[in-house]
């Protein structure tokens, strides 16, 4: 009886082809793949705000304040008002800033005509709310960036109040105190 070993060692090389892989492989069953740490250019990469109070460079104060109703859903109707803004130093110029905690506080009013000089002002308070933001960007209207108010908190009555009102942003800096912006131009505060 002769034995064609030939045969044998290709069989072999084909058998450690297959079982190689499949132990290797065997090895990471069961394992969680991780995220690999990468940004996409021009992507901002953050870290944890500090507790330090840091100063905003170059703040003088912000821009007026958009507000605009909006739906968030399938259904037609609108379901709240989005508030956004920037933030401007003394020659109008935007400012930019990351990783530095910043309260801000979103006033949205009813309105009264004044009937002598045709001027609306601040009647009633319908909401009042301080957010904390660490970047520029998450209000940032110009890059889609806002502030979601949905209509179940404005507190405002159809039967006697009007559809429009006024909004008002106070910005609390921790070094440089606050900053405020007004709109009484298109703000809605509910759908009829």
């Amino acid at each position: 009886m002769e034995i064609n070993f030939a045969w044998n060692k290709k069989a072999i090389i084909i058998l450690l082809l297959i079982l190689v892989p499949i132990v290797f492989l065997s090895g990471c069953i069961g394992e969680t793949p991780t995220e690999p740490e990468t940004t996409n250019p021009g992507e901002n990469v953050t870290t944890p705000p500090t507790t330090e109070a840091k100063e905003i460079p170059g703040l003088a104060s912000i821009g007026k304040p958009q507000g605009l109703w909006e739906n968030w859903d399938a259904d037609p109707e609108g379901d709240g008002l989005k508030v956004g803004f920037s933030f401007k130093d003394n020659d109008g110029k935007y400012v930019y800033f990351d990783n530095i905690p910043v309260n801000v506080t979103i006033r949205l009013y009813t309105e009264k005509m004044n009937e002598t000089t045709f001027e609306y002002y601040k009647d009633k308070l319908v909401y009042e709310r301080t957010f904390t933001i660490t970047s520029y960007e998450e209000v940032n209207w110009m890059m889609g960036k806002w502030i979601k108010i949905p209509k179940e908190h404005i507190l405002v009555n159809p039967a006697t109040d009007d559809e429009w009102g006024i909004l008002e942003v106070v910005v609390h800096t921790q070094t440089q105190g606050d900053f405020s912006g007004y709109n009484d131009m298109g703000i809605r505060l509910y759908e009829k």
